[in-house]
């Protein structure tokens, strides 16, 4: 029984020297360091970034029945690419015409998986609507409603 206690004990005590042959920075300091954040210097550059636009499939218009009349859009589609990033939503309005771009800033240099991911939200639009027709574009797809 004792053999057996003094095998088992050698044989972790080799396993231990192992795990730590590889280390270049013992464990506590190496924690430590990871909790650090990292802080960009005047020399680092800051890293290139591109909008890749979602594909929107379905735009459904909602009508608050308020005075004045305010609009939602339930909106679907799928983003080209796996890489799992925040969703911007810009809007811009110039008389009837209302622009929405529902987009992802990517790094070019980001490797994403070749899935497509499903989006979907309600995207509340700014302002009011007073009665009269309005173009409602939600990146490439476009329509009309009458208010």
């Amino acid at each position: 029984m004792l053999k057996v206690d003094i095998l088992l004990l050698l044989l972790l005590l080799a396993l231990g020297l192992l795990g730590l042959r590889g280390a270049e920075t013992p464990i506590s300091q190496q924690r430590a360091d990871a909790a650090k954040p990292i802080q960009p210097s005047e020399g680092d550059k800051v890293p290139e970034t591109e909008k890749v636009m979602t594909n929107i499939f379905r735009v459904d218009v909602i009508k608050d029945e308020s005075d004045p009349v305010q609009i939602a859009l339930d909106v679907s589609g799928e983003h080209p690419d796996g890489c799992d990033l925040p969703v911007h939503v810009a809007q811009s309005r110039e008389g009837n015409a209302i622009q929405v771009e529902v987009y992802r800033e990517l790094p070019v240099d980001m490797v994403c998986p070749m899935i497509l991911r499903p989006y979907q939200d309600r995207i509340q639009l700014d302002g009011t609507f007073e009665a009269g027709s309005y173009s409602i574009a939600v990146n490439e797809h476009t329509q009309s409603v009458d208010i």
